[in-house]
């Protein structure tokens, strides 16, 4: 585990605790596990169509799996996130094609802020390597952000790896700005940025 990062002072075990005593997370997991490359899109030549759905029990060994092939040298990920996706505290939702899941994202809700005020952080973002770079994360962000809007959450936050430029293309594109940066934010000492975005309210009907 980290020594000064996230995991450092407080470990995962004072977290859990915090997730099941108050159903809110404090903090979150920077989304690093996407790579997407400007301009592409979830249909491509020779690529399968991706579909969204909101995941079920069955998806945990995919989600420890892809999590430690992608995050494996930011932390023990492949542990800590199966912990939060089964402790009922977050939504995930599945990126799929025909042969089968191709990625996942976490959303958790933070502790409430008063009126106007409710935040949610993605906790994490996370593609196969083999369909990175052709809109897959994008669709996962959006999924998240329209259960956003449907919760009547006002900001997202999420944190990405300092030296993970594509992904930060890609959340700026999506409309997050970088609040500020963290240094040791990771188990294994990466610093990250923290970037926000506020969502503006539902309009009746929409």
């Amino acid at each position: 585990m980290g020594r000064s990062g996230r995991f450092g002072k407080y470990g995962d075990v004072k977290r859990r605790e915090r997730l099941r005593e108050r159903r809110f997370q404090d903090k979150g997991v920077l989304a690093t596990g996407v790579w997407e490359k400007r301009g592409t899109q979830s249909r491509g030549a020779g690529v399968s169509p991706v579909t969204i759905r909101t995941a079920g029990s069955g998806d945990l060994p995919f989600v420890r799996d892809l999590s430690r092939r992608v995050f494996r040298r930011y932390g023990p990920y492949e542990e800590i996130l199966p912990r939060w996706f089964i402790s009922g505290l977050t939504m995930v939702v599945v990126a799929e094609t025909q042969r089968g899941p191709v990625g996942f994202a976490m959303m958790a809700r933070m502790a409430d802020q008063g009126a106007g005020q409710e935040s949610a952080e993605i906790m994490a973002i996370a593609v196969d390597p083999s369909r990175q770079g052709h809109g897959v994360g994008r669709a996962l962000m959006e999924a998240l952000e329209r259960k956003a809007r449907e919760a009547s959450i006002r900001r997202l936050i999420l944190h990405t790896a300092i030296d993970n430029m594509t992904a930060k293309a890609l959340f700026s594109r999506l409309g997050f700005s970088v609040a500020e940066s963290r240094k040791g934010f990771y188990p294994e000492g990466q610093h990250a940025l923290m970037m926000i975005k506020i969502l503006s309210p539902r309009k009746p009907g929409g």
